[in-house]
């Protein structure tokens, strides 16, 4: 329970009614009133996750305020510090904890191959649904990159079903288009509209799929769906168009 009063307000027990908080406007906002720690009483506490047995003491707060927010980085407390003198933190503390929490999956390593002319490679991705359906009731796009030339096009799309459709036919134009050019590879994620295993068979085309799990691997469409999203959104809100365009 929080009763405000002219200059400060006081934050109370909701069933004892006894006061356990207080904070003081200043130029318009509360500050909380920092209460005296000396005579702090704080059982230790365990993790199965430390080796050590984390000890909360009314002597050391480093590691107390280090838990309290959250096991932020060094550089936010500084900036905490230098507006809360009192909340102090030793950097040479290393925690265990974060160790579990923030660790992170390593980097793939980067491709340096490159396709040698346009079509031995091509990338493909499928982008959505989006929230609304379009103008004419497209909620997907279909995008097609080039590795070689990086020219892309894009196919809007109803359903995902229409991949299957759009990628026979766009195969079959390019052959016709550039008359002995022909496409040699195929790359995609995991999704289950690009297993095409008969077509690619009779077209001689071979498929190649990223890991499950591994966007980056296909990360030549992720950018490019990335780029087509903040042109067409920039576009769109230069222009007061509606999301449905």
């Amino acid at each position: 329970m929080i009763i405000f009063y002219s200059n400060d307000c006081h934050i109370k027990d909701k069933t004892s009614l006894k006061v356990i908080g207080s904070a003081e406007m200043q130029d318009r906002l509360y500050i909380l009133r920092v209460p005296s720690y000396q005579n702090l009483q704080i059982k230790p506490v365990k993790s199965p996750h430390i080796t050590n047995t984390v000890n909360f003491i009314a002597s050391d707060l480093e590691t107390l305020w280090y838990f309290r927010l959250g096991h932020v980085s060094n550089k936010s407390i500084d900036v905490i510090k230098n507006k809360f003198p009192f909340v102090k933190y030793n950097k040479s503390f290393i925690c265990d904890i974060c160790h579990f929490a923030k660790q992170k999956r390593l980097p793939l390593p980067l491709s340096a191959s490159k396709s040698k002319k346009c079509f031995d490679l091509i990338h493909v991705d499928v982008w959505g649904p989006y929230s609304l359906s379009w103008i004419h009731g497209h909620k997907y796009f279909l995008t097609i990159v080039d590795d070689y030339s990086r020219y892309t096009w894009v196919f809007l799309l109803k359903q995902k079903s229409e991949v299957v459709k759009n990628l026979e036919n766009f195969v079959v134009s390019i052959q016709t288009q550039f008359e002995t050019t022909i496409i040699k590879v195929i790359r995609s994620d995991n999704e289950t509209e690009f297993f095409m295993t008969n077509f690619f068979i009779n077209k001689r085309i071979i498929h190649q799929i990223s890991c499950a799990n591994t966007p980056q691997q296909n990360s030549i469409d992720e950018r490019k769906h990335g780029h087509l999203l903040n042109v067409a959104r920039a576009l769109m809100i230069q222009s007061y168009l509606p999301k449905i365009y």
